[in-house]
């Protein structure tokens, strides 16, 4: 994804985020076990907030480093069962 992209599209979600009216997908007890931690008003404050900021951001300010260039260190079977990792 170009920088470009990815800074319109983070911007029409928090633009998204901040005027959202309605009932929120999922914020039941039938639908969701942690309904309880959702917060619409605290996620528009957030949104709010933010999208100031990030109006600034442009893609020269943008530095991203592509997922293949990142090295990690082998992970062992048991490792990745610990951490609850489906194989």
């Amino acid at each position: 994804m170009e920088p470009e992209v990815a800074i319109k599209l983070v911007n029409d979600m928090l633009a998204f985020i901040a005027s959202f009216e309605g009932d929120v997908p999922g914020a039941t007890e039938k639908e969701c076990g942690n309904f309880r931690e959702q917060d619409l008003e605290g996620a528009k404050a957030i949104a709010r907030k933010m999208i100031p900021v990030l109006k600034k951001l442009d893609a020269r300010r943008l530095r991203l480093r592509k997922i293949a260039n990142v090295r990690h260190a082998p992970v062992s079977k048991g490792t990745l069962q610990q951490r609850g990792t489906r194989l």
